[in-house]
């Protein structure tokens, strides 16, 4: 599974499936509002889920604990 390596795979899955959604939304009610397209909110959140990732598996590797398993299983 990607996102057990790098979290920032199911974030932008999740961005994505949300522009998806707000454009089909803002096409069909003709409000150009409703998309979510131009938002700095999704750009800060994939940085605070990048330092949050960072700070976690740096802190168990310190610990000693190696979150990433040797492949294969």
């Amino acid at each position: 599974m990607s996102f057990q390596y790098h979290p920032i795979v199911l974030y932008m899955a999740a961005v994505i499936l949300a522009e998806a959604v707000s454009f089909a939304l803002s096409k069909i009610t003709k409000n150009p509002r409703w998309y979510l397209g131009h938002e700095l909110g999704f750009v800060y959140g994939g940085i605070a889920v990048l330092m949050v990732n960072w700070i976690f598996k740096n802190y168990m590797l310190l610990k000693g604990i190696d979150l990433l398993p040797l492949w294969p299983y």
